[in-house]
Order: C-alpha cells, then sequence, then structure tokens
C-alpha cells in the first residue's frame, strides 16, 4: 500500500514538474479598444512599427508558442492587410518608459518569433498567431513585443478595434509607435500561450532520475 503511494505522488509531482504553463492573459481586465497595430488606417502610411511592454511581474516563466488578441465589443471593423514581423525579446526597458528610439528597447535575445500574412476582412473574436517558441524567464526582465508592419493597404470600413487598457496608472503594460500620437500607456490585453513541446530544465531531469531509482528499489523490495 505505501509502494503504491509513493508511485503515486511521485507520478504527480513528476506530472507537475514537466507540464507547461499552458497560458497567462497580460493586460486585463479591458477597459476600452484600439485600433494599433491591426486596424487603424496609418493616415496612408505602407509601413509601420510598434511595440509593446509587459512587466516580469505578470508572469511565470513560459515558453511562449502563439500570442492572441481579443476583439473590443462594439468592434465591427475589418483588418489591415499587410506583413507582419513579430520579434519577441527580454528587455530592461520598463512599463510606461519605452523609448522613442525604438531600437533601444529591443533586448540582447531578440528572436523572430514569425511573419504573418494579414488579407483583411472581418477582425476575428480571438486573433492568434504561432509562431517559433520563444522562452521567457520573468527574472531577467520585462517581455518585450515588436511588431513591423510592411505593404499595408486598408480595406474599406477598416478600423478593428481590440480590447486594450487606457490607464494612465497601468502598471502592466505599455506601448510605442512610429506615429508620436501619445498615449504609450496604453496596451492590448494579450494572451500568451506556452508551446505544446517544451524541454525539461536541467533540474527536472534530475529529479525525474532520481524517481526511476526510486521506483527500481521499490520493484526490487516487492520482488523479494
Amino acid at each position: 500500500m505505501k509502494s503504491v503511494r509513493f508511485l503515486t505522488r511521485l507520478a504527480v509531482a513528476t506530472t507537475l514538474l514537466v507540464s507547461p504553463l499552458q497560458a497567462q492573459v497580460v493586460g486585463g481586465p479591458a477597459t476600452d479598444e484600439n485600433c494599433f497595430p491591426f486596424g487603424c488606417l496609418y493616415a496612408g502610411n505602407p509601413s509601420t512599427r510598434y511595440q509593446q511592454v509587459y512587466s516580469a511581474s505578470a508572469f511565470a516563466p513560459i515558453n511562449i508558442g502563439s500570442i492572441s488578441f481579443f476583439l473590443g465589443a462594439s468592434s465591427a471593423g475589418s483588418l489591415n492587410s499587410g506583413t507582419y514581423s513579430f520579434y519577441l525579446s527580454t528587455t530592461t526597458a520598463p512599463v510606461n518608459g519605452l523609448s522613442t528610439t525604438m531600437d533601444n528597447n529591443v533586448g540582447a535575445d531578440a528572436a523572430l518569433f514569425g511573419v504573418f500574412q494579414l488579407t483583411g476582412g472581418a477582425a476575428p473574436s480571438v486573433l492568434s498567431f504561432s509562431g517559433a517558441p520563444f522562452q521567457y524567464n520573468p527574472a531577467n526582465g520585462n517581455l518585450l513585443l515588436d511588431i513591423r508592419v510592411s505593404g499595408l493597404t486598408h480595406p474599406t470600413g477598416g478600423f478593428a478595434y481590440y480590447q486594450g487598457r487606457h490607464d494612465a496608472a497601468n502598471t502592466v503594460t505599455s506601448r510605442m509607435h512610429d506615429f508620436g500620437l501619445g498615449a504609450e500607456h496604453y496596451g492590448l490585453v494579450t494572451e500568451f500561450t506556452a508551446a505544446s513541446t517544451v524541454v525539461p530544465e536541467p533540474s527536472t531531469w534530475v529529479l525525474m532520475a532520481a524517481g526511476l531509482a526510486g521506483l527500481a528499489v521499490v520493484a526490487r523490495r516487492r520482488t523479494v
């Protein structure tokens, strides 16, 4: 009986150690809606750059595999057409303190998450992008999402609005863009979902090996 209890506890502990955190929503609850960077008209410009920083305090370690945004309740607009290149990095830049020199906000571990083509049309209720996994450890700094857009065209109607937080006291997330329109304390509510495959850390392998050794001892005792 004791052996069964030991095995059960070991299995539960091992599962908790190797299971990835599935999803984290940052920036909520929404207090407003905004069309940057997926639905604004950008004054006819063919390109733009948008950055959003997320406080490390809002996260547990996560291997990011997809990024999602949520359509505003009052939005019935269309997405822009264009090529959206997403980059992720760990940054020392603070919330509500992104530099207008946008390259200065990018961390040393910057990585291309993915290049995505939006082709206009009605804005989906959840706009999701899946890309190359990015291992984020909040102990190392804040998270920066850097979106660089090219080839922009604007559909009739335009103005797809996604949920955001427009609050000068917001300490969780803020943005910067290359239009100089202010409101940099604004940020979109964003969901970060873990990649489906996560490689356990070395310490996890050690614990798993110890568990397997324990299984061998229990099995040997039962056969004696």
